[in-house]
């Protein structure tokens, strides 16, 4: 979800940056002063959120934004509707296909102020409404510098992988695609991290024009 931000109209994305937290996301604007949250649906089944899924296991995302999406699903559907179908085997040899990405994840500091100048903003305060300053200066003496609390705590770069196999195939009666993926998450702190590990197996066959069985386990 994260990278459809921006790109599509009416969607509103936002990350929150949290490692193993889904963006928040929301759909023609708020419409309840309740969850907001789209309803998912993936391969025909219900879900609340989508991180339990590799991003390699997507075969194709659509968006409902319409009202009308209700009368499909439901009241669930009233904050929109998000439909995904997982990739399926192909009749043909054996498939092989590696995926992999590393990135980082990175915070912007903000323009605060340091000691200094927050010393100099305090007291102006005290001396415009006429009274004596409260500032306590012991620190002075041992950090003149102050600390910058953002550097302290906060780990500007945060490590991101994705990795996942799948081996898909099949015959004109049984197709399969078997897949593992690793996903990583460093936090963006000193501490913290979230990894997932996917497997998914989806097969289905056909026994004549009329019946066809399948099974997917993730």
């Amino acid at each position: 979800m994260a990278a459809l931000q921006g790109k599509v109209p009416g969607v509103n994305i936002i990350n929150s940056g949290t490692p193993g937290e889904g963006p928040k996301v929301t759909i023609r604007g708020m419409g309840s002063f309740g969850d907001t949250s789209p309803l998912y649906v993936v391969d025909g089944m219900f879900y609340d959120n989508i991180n339990f899924l590799n991003n390699a296991d997507i075969q194709e995302m659509s968006i409902l934004k319409d009202a009308s999406a209700a009368a499909i699903y439901g009241t669930r559907a009233s904050n929109g509707v998000i439909l995904i179908t997982t990739k399926k085997g192909k009749t043909g040899k054996a498939r092989i296909n590696w995926n992999s990405s590393v990135g980082f994840q990175t915070v912007a500091k903000p323009n605060i102020a340091g000691a200094a100048e927050y010393k100099e903003v305090f007291n102006t305060r005290y001396t415009n409404d006429g009274l004596s300053s409260i500032w306590n200066d012991t620190g002075a003496t041992t950090n003149p510098g102050g600390t910058d609390w953002w550097d302290t705590v906060v780990n500007k770069t945060a490590l991101v992988q994705n990795h996942s196999l799948s081996v898909a195939g099949g015959s004109e009666q049984f197709v399969y695609n078997f897949s593992v993926g690793y996903y990583r998450n460093n936090s963006q702190f000193d501490v913290g991290y979230w990894d997932k590990i996917n497997i998914r197996l989806n097969t289905e066959y056909t026994f004549n024009k009329y019946v066809k069985l399948g099974v997917d386990i993730a």
